[in-house]
This record gives structure tokens, sequence and C-alpha cells, in this order.
């Protein structure tokens, strides 16, 4: 039986608002919830446009055909959660809450079916679930790592100190004159940045130094990810600045704001004009990262690594500017 959607799909200032609007409502609207998890129209609030997507890239990749019912069914129970709703917990309004969606379901799907032992899901490496082996390898095999892999810096001169010359905690700690704390992060950081370029190289580094923490995190091709993206990014305002430059402001309203936002906002921070160039280029104009590259005279892997470690750092603060504030 096909249930017709009036689950309608309004305007909000901000990813966050819709969020809350939604969760709200799957939460206390019964009808809301059943027309939102197992309607078959795409146009109102509903996972029917990611079920859809979903079920036809499991059917292409692994010849294996889920019924719509069984699909929906496992959404809701996940998110459901024996009336808790504890996935919701993990929503920090970034993105639209249909993006967010999209990755806890491929998640829950995607195991649910390898499970089952129907499908078997491909799996890669990131920095979070490998660990590196330097310490195995000799202090030369070591150097030719690291000089080969990581640009000039701080993080660079760090690990020559930490795997080449093999120097202590203690040694190091009072070379750069840090504290526990701040040795703890400053290595953290490097050998991140020294994962990421490994894992993005064509070199074959990586096999080399790297080795599995833990089963390897589920992912899709980059093609279903981008086009999910491209899907679910429209459905409601540009970003979470909505929700703190203003109430009841449009789409194009809170676009326009957001530049001069994060000018003073980079500029509370101390970035420097070239990271703030990086961040706006890549995540406000969607300046292709190699063009980004030539214009600031750096290797297309250098802009990859600054931005993933500015992004960081912009989260990290912007979160905790927006809870004292919002």
């Amino acid at each position: 039986m096909t249930i017709k959607c009036e689950n309608t799909q309004l305007s909000f200032a901000s990813f966050m608002e819709e969020a809350r609007y939604l969760m709200s409502k799957l939460k206390t609207d019964v009808k809301f919830c059943r027309r939102f998890f197992f309607t078959e129209d795409t146009k109102g609030y509903s996972i029917a446009s990611i079920r859809n997507k979903i079920i036809k890239y499991i059917k292409v990749s692994y010849n294996y055909t889920m019924s719509a019912l069984d699909f929906s069914t496992v959404i809701y129970e996940k998110l459901w959660d024996g009336g808790r709703w504890r996935p919701f917990n993990s929503y920090a309004g970034e993105k639209s809450f249909f993006s967010w969606l999209y990755k806890v379901t491929w998640r829950a799907i995607s195991n649910y079916l390898e499970e089952l032992g129907e499908i078997k899901i491909k799996r890669e490496r990131t920095p979070g679930n490998t660990r590196l082996t330097m310490k195995k390898k000799s202090p030369m095999e070591c150097q030719y790592i690291i000089g080969e892999i990581m640009p000039k810096g701080k993080s660079r001169d760090l690990l020559m100190d930490i795997y080449v010359d093999r120097m202590s905690k203690d040694e190091v700690m009072q070379k750069y004159h840090f504290d526990t704390s701040q040795y703890k992060k400053a290595r953290q950081r490097a050998e991140g940045k020294l994962k990421v370029l490994m894992l993005n190289s064509s070199t074959p580094i990586a096999d080399y130094v790297l080795r599995d923490k833990s089963p390897r995190m589920v992912t899709v091709s980059s093609d279903f990810l981008y086009e999910i993206g491209d899907t679910y990014e429209d459905r409601s305002t540009a970003s979470a600045f909505g929700e703190v430059l203003g109430v009841n402001l449009t789409r194009t309203e809170v676009q326009e704001r957001i530049e001069p936002f994060v000018n003073n906002f980079f500029h509370w921070m101390h970035w420097s004009d070239t990271d703030t160039q990086i961040w706006m280029e890549r995540k406000l104009n969607n300046t292709p990262p190699l063009v980004l590259a030539n214009q600031l005279g750096r290797r297309r892997d250098w802009v990859d690594t600054r931005l993933f470690r500015l992004n960081e750092r912009f989260r990290e603060a912007f979160l905790g500017w927006y809870r004292v504030n919002a």
C-alpha cells in the first residue's frame, strides 16, 4: 500500500533549525514518523530518496535486491533505538539533516546486510583506523619516508626528532618547551598529517608503514557520495551559520552574511591570510584544490592537508563560540 506523503518541506534559516524541527516531529508525531520512514513519495520529508538511491547502488554493486519495507524497518529501528532516539545525538549541524541521515543510513544498511552475509563491503583505510609502525623501521628508512611525504615545517621536524634521531619524550619536550599535553597534541597532529599524506599518495608507502587498528570503515564510491550530497545540500540553508546570523533569514541573506562573519571570526582566531584564503576558497567558493594550489604556488597534497587541519581547528573553535553565543 502506498502512503501519500503529507510531510511538507518547510523553509528554515539554518541546518540546525530544520534538524530540530524534524527530530521533534519524529519523536512526537506518529503519523509524520510513519510517513517519513515508509512513504514512497519523494516530494515531502521522508527517507524515500535516500532509500531509492541506496537500494539501487546495492543492486548494481552487489547484485542484491533489498525491499523498500525491509530497508525502512531497519532504519526506523536504528534511529528509534527503543524509544531513546540516541543516534540523533551525533548530529552537529555542520551539514543538512539529510546529509547526516544518509551516512547513518548507509552504515546501518551495509552493516545489516553484511551481518546477514548478503554482501561483502569494500573497506578503506583512514587516519583514525590505522597506526604507524615507524618505530619498527630503521632511522634511515624513517628519514626517507618522512622526507618523501612530509612538507617542510614543524610537524616534519618533530617526526624527524622522534623517528630518525630517536629522541625521547623528555628530550623532545625540552627542545620544544612542551608540557605533556602539548607534546601529545603536537605528536598526534604530526602523525595524523603523515597518515593523511600517505593514504592520499600514489606510492605504496602506506602499505609499508601503516597497520589496521580494527576492521576498516565502510565506504562507498566517490560518485555515489557526491550524488547524495548534491541531492540533500539544497534542502535547507547553506550552513549552520544561519543559526547565528539572524532569525528568519532567507537562504540568500544567510549567504550574503557568511563571508563577513567568517572574516571576523578568523581574525579573532589569529589565522594567517593564507589559511583564511584556503578555507574560504575551498569551503565557501568551492575553488578546485588544484586551481588553489597553483594560485598559492603549492602542491595539491599540501592544500588538502592544510585544509584538513584548518577544518578541525575551525570546527572546534566555531562549536565553542556557538555554544556561548547562539
